[in-house]
């Protein structure tokens, strides 16, 4: 559905060019240089229309072969970078847990009743 209307585009300029080559159906004369010779102008405009065709499918093929190229390089970058990242974050977890569980063991543990405070010294503090 998306190029659809691609397909519905191309079908107009064909039968567009093929109305126009109907309709010129005459005889002309083709200099090339160094030669000449006659064709109906129903073949030239054909001939023409072919080669500009090929011509631009030639262009963009290149263009799109390295537009594929480079796409499929930056998502290996990316892929590269999410692998990267994911490293380093477990790495930094780790730390972290590891710093946690070190601080746990230096520090001495306290009791409930260290930090229990009488009504009075609660009031003080208001």
């Amino acid at each position: 559905m998306k190029n659809q209307w691609r397909l519905y585009l191309g079908l107009f300029f064909t039968l567009i060019i093929v109305i126009f080559a109907i309709l010129n159906n005459q005889i002309v004369s083709i200099n090339y240089g160094f030669g000449q010779f006659e064709a109906p102008l129903v073949l030239v405009i054909f001939s023409a229309t072919l080669i500009g065709t090929m011509i631009v499918s030639l262009m963009t093929t290149g263009v799109i072969w390295r537009q594929k190229k480079e796409r499929k390089k930056l998502q290996k970058e990316i892929k590269d970078y999410k692998q990267n990242f994911e490293k380093k974050v477990e790495e930094r977890v780790e730390a972290l847990i590891l710093e946690n569980n070190q601080l746990k063991e230096s520090q001495p543990s306290m009791s409930l009743t260290e930090f229990e405070s009488s009504p009075e010294e609660i009031s003080e503090l208001e």
